[in-house]
């Protein structure tokens, strides 16, 4: 009688050493290939991550200091700043950061004529691939002066 089981047998052996050993190969250098990829792109940081100027009089002007710090492998550019609120002025130093360099972002905020707690972001765009677009968050109180007119005095006559 005529048997199949020649037909579909099993691959040698040394098929399966050869797979085993390219499987140990590639799987030990994923992890330094991707790390290296990590590293050889732009990581932004910013310190603080958010703003908060407290209590702050009507039409009165604050500024702080905010740290942009590229901990990646690559060059990071900070293409654009913005803010949803005029009120609100950013100025950065340097728009380009190599590994490990740092910036400062000032930051002044304006209170106007606004009234009670308020919050207004500034857009940080940027070529970190993780983080492009950062929405940097600045807060205030703002107190209003409670104004009351003198009472009529009466004279009596």
């Amino acid at each position: 009688m005529f048997s199949n089981a020649n037909r579909f047998s099993l691959a040698p052996p040394r098929f399966f050493l050869l797979a085993a050993a390219l499987l140990a190969v590639t799987a030990g250098l994923a992890p330094a290939a991707r790390a290296q990829m990590e590293v050889a792109r732009p990581v932004i940081t910013v310190e603080p991550e958010a703003l908060d100027f407290g209590v702050m009089e009507q039409r009165e002007a604050k500024t702080a200091e905010v740290t942009l710090r590229n901990i990646g492998g690559a060059v990071l550019k900070l293409r654009d700043i913005e803010t949803d609120c005029g009120c609100t002025v950013p100025e950065v130093e340097d728009r380009e950061l190599g590994p490990g360099e740092a910036t400062i972002l000032k930051v002044t905020f304006n209170s106007k004529v606004f009234q009670g707690p308020q919050i207004k972001f500034i857009h940080i765009y940027c070529n970190d691939p993780e983080r492009p677009v950062i929405e940097f968050p600045v807060k205030a109180d703002v107190h209003v002066p409670l104004f009351v007119d003198p009472p009529k005095k009466r004279l009596g006559f």
